[in-house]
């Protein structure tokens, strides 16, 4: 088990109608197993916390890619080079 912390840079943000706010992006570190809370960051700033759930979108030029499903938080709040993060603790 991996015990540093999940840590996923933002490329792409756009919405499903009906689900909610999808973020894409490369996990730059850690595990995150769905359901488990992460928090968005803007810089030093925690602009929203959500339950997320995710899909690997798995291509050899990008095998760290993911996506993940934050249902609560509002489009217009989470943006490219933002941060999506979990403590491992």
């Amino acid at each position: 088990m991996d015990d540093r912390d999940f840590v996923l840079t933002i490329h792409e943000v756009f919405t499903i109608p009906g689900r909610g706010t999808v973020v894409v992006g490369t996990v730059e570190s850690g595990v995150l197993r769905g359901g488990q809370t992460v928090g968005v960051w803007a810089g030093d700033h925690l602009i929203a916390t959500t339950p997320a759930w995710f899909e690997l979108i798995w291509r050899p030029d990008h095998p760290r890619r993911l996506s993940l499903l934050l249902s609560d938080v509002d489009r217009g709040v989470v943006g490219v080079g933002h941060i999506v993060r979990r403590s491992a603790g």
